[in-house]
């Protein structure tokens, strides 16, 4: 709830103010003095990284974050292994359309690249290719 909080005063208010900001000043007032105070700040859009470079050449990989590149390396370490998945169960009751419940996960695949990524491996370094469309099917 405090970092719903703090993402809509940053876009109902345009600033920026720090999550620590709230616990510290647990009232309406304090929060109001906060949100004064703060430096009004720019929030810097979202871009997407180019897929082209200037020469028209299509970029295929991207380097990995650093959080990938550990992952990566652990998976190296023990191929397979499922230690960095949340499992978990849904219980649906009644009819299913397998259809449409397909075209719902094909409709977020679609629009998160994360969902999409692959990392293959080249001489031992790992890089992220976002693939154009993966079919998710049951």
């Amino acid at each position: 709830l405090a970092t719903q909080l703090m993402s809509r005063v940053r876009s109902h208010f345009g600033v920026e103010v720090a999550l620590k900001g709230l616990f510290e000043r647990p009232t309406v007032a304090g929060l109001a003095a906060l949100i004064s105070s703060a430096a009004q700040q720019e929030i810097p859009k979202i871009v997407a990284v180019p897929r082209v470079t200037e020469d028209g050449t299509a970029v295929t990989g991207f380097p990995l974050s650093y959080a990938q590149e550990r992952l990566w390396f652990i998976d190296q370490l023990e191929p397979g292994s499922a230690n960095y998945n949340i499992p978990k169960a849904v219980s649906i009751h009644g009819a299913l359309e397998v259809s449409q419940l397909e075209q719902a996960f094909n409709e977020i695949v679609a629009r998160h690249e994360n969902l999409r990524t692959i990392f293959p491996s080249q001489d031992g370094t790992a890089q992220q290719v976002v693939l154009s469309e993966q079919a998710f099917r049951l």
